[in-house]
């Protein structure tokens, strides 16, 4: 099973204060699953289930500074009947199984009835404060996720269900049902309360659907909706939802799924209507991603320059590093030996402009990949020395009180 497929997930929030005091969760190891379940329906309990792995790192923190707050302890071990199990390991191996459309990254937190079902779903790592506020919902069938999600599926609609029905979907990472349930919400409203401010509020923080109703209301009254909300919001909605689909034609691209011509034609045609800086950049990974994945490497360096010698849509230096560095993984192993030099070219165009030691030594670690690659050892030598200076910079400007912004890291 791949990695990149079940990541170690911090979604919901940092891991913050909480020490360890003196008791934990008692977690049940004797017996099987089913005994749980049938142990469950004899004390009208929910079953708490921890999916982790060996080599998350976050759920070994939330093990070790969340599961031993005594207030979380005596909550569990009082309300619960609570188990963790290896997602890769023994029992794991077939809760995984049967749980395999709800576990999907680590940590994943179940509430599961005695019958076996998913009544309150958390994915991620909260710190402890967080970590009861999004588990007391299970205990409550008009709060747990099974609840809201019987309640909107018999027709409640009322903006308390609904918010509180999308927030614990986003708790629960679940993309696609959260897609789902808002495309249905809202392409059931008159679309003259797009115009209303708690509506779009809601919308532009929960629907994102291109093919919904209310999404191609928005992208055909624009000139009314910037009236109410304000160009500048209208279009960071929209570019926001576009920006989603131009991440998906990465995973298209890489073969996750298949590659949808006519939609990559109409993101190009959409995002060319909004005329700001974004809207731009958007177009510009297109085809970087584009160009990558097909092979085209002509196209793709000459997009690369262009995006490394113009002022715009990315002008900050910094940012135009990351963007060459974030489409440039696995360069040295996908690129065909006649293109490797178009990578030492890029990095000397950046190295040639304003950017700060942190900057350079990334770029300097690329550039020495390349040249190893093609066994170019003087050269090598000599990016090592850059490498060593940069870095020396780098310790006397914090020596000096000077910071420096971390590199913005895409996903694509």
């Amino acid at each position: 099973m791949k990695r990149t497929m079940l990541t170690c997930a911090i979604s919901i929030g940092l891991l913050l204060g909480a020490n360890a005091q003196n008791k934990s969760i008692d977690f049940k190891h004797e017996g099987t699953f089913s005994d749980r379940l049938a142990e469950a329906g004899k004390s009208k309990k929910l079953i708490f289930l921890d999916a982790y792995t060996s080599w998350c790192v976050p759920c070994k923190v939330l093990a070790k500074e969340v599961f031993t707050v005594d207030s979380i302890a005596d909550f569990f071990n009082a309300n619960f009947i609570n188990v963790h199990y290896d997602m890769e390991k023994g029992e794991g191996l077939e809760l995984k199984k049967r749980y395999e459309s709800d576990i999907t990254a680590y940590p994943t937190l179940l509430f599961i009835n005695d019958k076996g079902e998913i009544v309150h779903k958390i994915v991620g790592a909260p710190s402890a404060k967080n970590f009861m506020e999004l588990s007391r919902p299970a205990l409550n069938p008009a709060l747990s996720l099974k609840g809201l999600a019987q309640k909107f599926e018999a027709g409640d609609r009322s903006v308390s269900t609904v918010t509180a029905y999308f927030k614990t979907l986003g708790n629960s990472n679940d993309a696609e049902k959260s897609k789902a349930v808002a495309t249905t919400y809202f392409d059931a409203l008159p679309t003259t309360d797009l115009k209303k401010g708690d509506v779009w509020a809601l919308m532009s923080k929960y629907l994102f659907n291109t093919e919904s109703k209310s999404f191609k209301y928005v992208l055909g009254h624009r000139t009314e909706l910037n009236k109410a909300h304000g160009e500048e919001q209208v279009n960071t909605y929209i570019l926001n939802v576009l920006g989603r689909e131009v991440g998906g034609l990465s995973l298209a691209y890489y073969g996750r799924k298949p590659v949808d011509a006519e939609k990559e034609e109409w993101l190009i045609k959409t995002l060319g209507t909004i005329h700001n800086d974004k809207a731009a950049t958007e177009v510009l990974k297109m085809k970087l991603i584009s160009s990558r994945n097909k092979g085209d490497w002509d196209t793709f360096n000459k997009v690369m320059v262009e995006m490394i010698t113009s002022a715009k849509p990315i002008s900050y230096v910094g940012a135009k590093a990351s963007m060459l560095l974030n489409f440039t993984r696995k360069f040295t192993a996908s690129a065909p030996e006649d293109h490797l030099k178009d990578g030492v070219s890029w990095v000397d165009l950046l190295l040639k402009t304003d950017v700060t030691p942190p900057v350079a030594v990334d770029l300097l670690y690329f550039k020495k990949a390349i040249l190893s690659k093609q066994g170019k050892a003087d050269d090598v030598q000599s990016v090592d020395k850059q490498i060593v200076f940069q870095q020396k910079l780098k310790t006397e400007a914090e020596q000096r009180g000077e910071s420096f912004p971390m590199s913005i890291k895409g996903f694509l």
